[in-house]
């Protein structure tokens, strides 16, 4: 028996959250987290940890736990990963390694120079958006734990790419990410968004508060473009 999902119209997909593959995870897991996306009544969730503790624990191991935990579940499972963006453009992890995924989140982690360079921040991001490696963009206005205040130019080019090449922007109640203005912007040019927990604990998953209330203020809940997984 489905559970019934508490936070329509949002799409039942959480399709960012953090296993014990990750060292920040609180109490979460591969098993874990599934288990409570089925109870939540989600149809889909993506375990996306981040690359570079993927890289020490060992990517082939990641790669045959979730999708071994995917074929026993009775709720759609894709492997991913949160990718940190380099300076460059380019992904953290080999291109090679990417294709093995069903979902690729690009992530930056860290300001391109020491202190607050929106310069750095833009063309970093903006490559990476060209270059079109990543499915989702993650927590666009948070980086290195705290908010990046962007110019309205920087956020309408980034929606700008990102529409062109198809790439996604998440709603991440973790860090409370994009900004109001960041959200309108992709609403009003058909960016697609996917609400996300980003979860670190087992009680974040699926728990969309923040993305309806935000959504409501906002009055965008009837104009949003969601992603689907059919999508990906």
């Amino acid at each position: 028996m489905k559970r019934m999902w508490a936070y329509s119209p949002l799409p039942a997909t959480d399709l960012h959250t953090h296993s014990e593959f990750s060292r920040c995870s609180v109490d979460t897991s591969v098993q874990g987290n599934i288990a409570t996306a089925e109870l939540r009544g989600l149809r889909a969730i993506a375990i996306t940890d981040h690359s570079s503790h993927v890289k020490k624990t060992g990517f082939r191991r990641y790669i045959e736990t979730v999708r071994a935990a995917a074929y026993r579940a009775d709720i759609t499972v894709l492997t991913g990963l949160e990718v940190d963006i380099r300076p460059d453009g380019e992904p953290e992890l080999g291109r090679s390694l990417l294709k093995k995924l069903d979902i690729v989140i690009g992530s930056l982690h860290k300001l391109p120079r020491r202190g607050v360079s929106l310069d750095g921040y833009r063309k970093t991001v903006l490559t990476a958006l060209r270059k079109s490696w990543m499915n989702i963009l993650a927590h666009p206005t948070y980086v290195n734990g705290r908010e990046v205040h962007l110019p309205d130019y920087t956020i309408q080019e980034i929606c700008d790419i990102a529409y062109e090449n198809s790439i996604a922007v998440e709603l991440n109640s973790h860090h409370r990410s994009p900004s109001d203005d960041f959200i309108k912007a992709c609403v009003d040019r058909g960016v697609k968004l996917t609400p996300t927990s980003d979860a670190h604990r087992l009680r974040q998953i699926g728990v969309f508060d923040w993305h309806l209330e935000k959504l409501r203020r906002l009055d965008l809940l009837d104009k949003v473009v969601w992603l689907r997984v059919e999508d990906l």
